[in-house]
């Protein structure tokens, strides 16, 4: 079997050094923040389509990498942290322990340059 052209295109391995760098970052953002007293969380990697189609004009939903869930209900991967957050928050049955909020997450989009190409992305 040719394992040489098995991943998406747009997206690739994060070797060792690269994956170093890339934590070193990711532990000095999450020191600095827990430092000035935010609390880390995080969200699911997926989330109902529908909590993105009920924020109108937040994103163009051909950009979403949709999946299927047992249920035949659509699942995105997390397009934006901003809104899961939020319906994180909306949800809680205790909001104020939400006040300074820290996170570092993927970001999972389709985006159109010169052809379409997935693009996993970090956010903080």
């Amino acid at each position: 079997m040719n394992f040489g052209k098995q991943l998406p295109q747009g997206v690739a391995d994060l070797y060792s050094n690269d994956y170093e760098k890339k934590e070193y970052v990711t532990d000095q953002i999450n020191r600095v923040t827990k430092l000035h007293g935010f609390k880390p969380i995080q969200t699911p990697t997926f989330e109902y389509y529908d909590l993105f189609m009920n924020m109108p004009g937040t994103m163009d939903t051909d950009q979403m990498i949709k999946l299927i869930d047992h249920d035949g209900k659509i699942l995105v991967l997390r397009p934006d942290a901003t809104i899961p957050i939020a319906r994180m928050v909306a949800n809680s049955k205790d909001p104020v322990k939400f006040e300074k909020l820290s996170y570092v997450t993927n970001i999972f989009r389709m985006q159109m340059v010169t052809q379409m190409y997935f693009q996993g992305l970090s956010h903080s």
